[in-house]
């Protein structure tokens, strides 16, 4: 079923759906809404559903468990093992590969055309893994290119065509993909790729030009990243204590706004803003006498005096898919058990 976040309206029920996971992907309103269903059986059903009237579109069968989905809102990959089945948007069957070798299909990525890596020796460190990538054509799945015992493993997707990588050595690449041009390179000193905004890629410990990889600035010692905002980085300080400090820092100049002591938080989430306030899901750190209860707050930081004031939301809330529409006065709480929308407090 859907439901209207804002009023609590179902908009549709399909029973016959079943139980089945939404794709990730699916959040995007500009993609298809595709979701998988696992069987007893080992069999797996990969389906596409009319996000308006719950309307079943299109499903395909397959004769294997953990069939992993890349799609964008031409084309869709399904991939297990050394098998890739391609569909269009409609469902059709355009084209499928089945490699050689005992290399797994791990990762798989629509741009142009579609990136594949096939990784031996999974689970182990980074050093002792074989990669090799290839690139394939969208309409006929000819390879354009392949890198056997590659040097690269695939990272954060920048844009259509251009992609970061890191490479054995340490050092982090932007490449772009359909003919592998190396578009900059930098030293693992910048960290991993996270976020990014306009012109600026955010990694674990530094800002950098989209443009060229090159430094704007550095965190904070002992710090790092944690979520972006409109105008702001959050960051963690890593302590080993049960309380952590945070940073509010301006994420043009890098600039320390807040300092955010002694909080209880693990993780944070941003959310939305307005023209007043900044609101961010916070996971709490496990209480000692309730090991398997994780709770979560509601966080707001007002943007005159960025004072932080939080307030609990509940307990084991899954990956945190709060909402919050503040025009509407209103946050959307979903759990395991249940959903519902909750006036938004004046904080």
């Amino acid at each position: 079923s859907a439901v209207e976040m804002t009023t609590g309206v179902t908009r549709w029920e399909n029973a016959a759906l079943g139980d089945l996971i939404v794709q990730p992907l699916s959040e995007n309103p500009a993609l298809p809404l595709i979701a998988v269903k696992y069987s007893d059986s080992n069999d797996t059903t990969i389906m596409r559903i009319d996000p308006a009237s719950g309307e079943l579109l299109w499903q395909h069968e397959f004769r294997s468990k953990y069939r992993h989905v890349t799609f964008d809102a031409q084309t869709l990959a399904a991939y297990a093992e050394q098998k890739l089945d391609v569909f269009d948007a409609d469902g059709a069957a355009r084209w499928s590969a089945r490699f050689q070798g005992k290399s797994a299909i791990a990762y798989a990525h629509w741009h142009s055309g579609l990136l594949i890596g096939r990784f031996a020796g999974i689970g182990e460190d980074d050093e002792r893994i074989d990669i090799t990538l290839a690139y394939l054509d969208r309409a006929s799945g000819q390879t354009i290119w392949e890198e056997p015992h590659s040097e690269c493993r695939p990272r954060f997707v920048v844009e259509r065509d251009a992609q970061i990588f890191s490479k054995k050595d340490g050092s982090v690449v932007m490449m772009r993909v359909p003919d592998r041009n190396i578009l900059w390179t930098a030293d693992a000193a910048i960290g991993d790729v996270v976020a990014q905004d306009a012109d600026t890629l955010y990694t674990m410990r530094s800002a950098v030009k989209k443009s060229d990889g090159a430094p704007r600035f550095s965190y904070p010692p002992g710090s790092r990243f944690s979520t972006l905002t409109h105008d702001y980085l959050l960051l963690s300080l890593e302590q080993q204590s049960q309380k952590k400090n945070f940073l509010l820092i301006d994420k043009i100049t890098g600039d320390t706004k807040q300092y955010i002591q002694n909080t209880p938080w693990f993780f944070a989430k941003y959310l939305s803003e307005d023209e007043t306030a900044i609101y961010f899901a916070v996971h709490l750190m496990p209480n000692k006498a309730n090991l398997r209860g994780i709770r979560s707050n509601l966080v707001t930081i007002r943007k005159d005096a960025l004072d932080v004031k939080e307030l609990f939301v509940g307990e084991n809330l899954g990956a945190l898919q709060l909402q919050v529409f503040p025009q509407e006065r209103l946050v959307f709480i979903p759990s395991f058990q249940s959903i519902g929308g909750y006036t938004l407090p004046e904080m």
